[in-house]
């Protein structure tokens, strides 16, 4: 009965240490993973700085100053949202749509530029 006993209690001392082992090579990989995931996050991240550096001098360039004016609002709302994360909107709350602004702005633009 004893002998029996000390069998059961040393196979389950090298079950237990096998449980360990897996578990430290489960963590070990976890890291890895996690690690790998927050490079790739930190490269998107940097990558999208470029874009929108780029995109800004653009529209420097390309468009008239207030329709500026209002993509940059847009892009500042856009990095809040991306650093904080999305806003929930209420369903019977309506989403402010910038481009019906920058539309309009844009068209007027274009025909005080065409008057002049």
């Amino acid at each position: 009965m004893f002998k029996i006993l000390r069998q059961v209690k040393e196979n389950s001392e090298t079950i237990i240490e096998e449980l360990r082992r897996f578990w430290r090579s489960v963590e070990q990989t976890l890291r890895q993973i996690i690690y790998a995931e927050n490079r790739r996050a930190e490269d998107i991240q940097t990558e999208l700085r470029f874009l929108r550096t780029e995109v800004q001098l653009l529209r420097e360039q390309l468009l008239p100053p207030e329709v500026a004016r209002v993509h940059d609002h847009r892009a500042a709302h856009l990095d809040f949202v991306a650093e904080r994360g999305p806003i929930n909107l209420q369903p019977h709350n309506q989403p402010i749509t910038h481009y019906q602004e920058v539309d309009e702005m844009s068209q007027n633009s274009s025909a005080y530029s065409a008057n002049s």
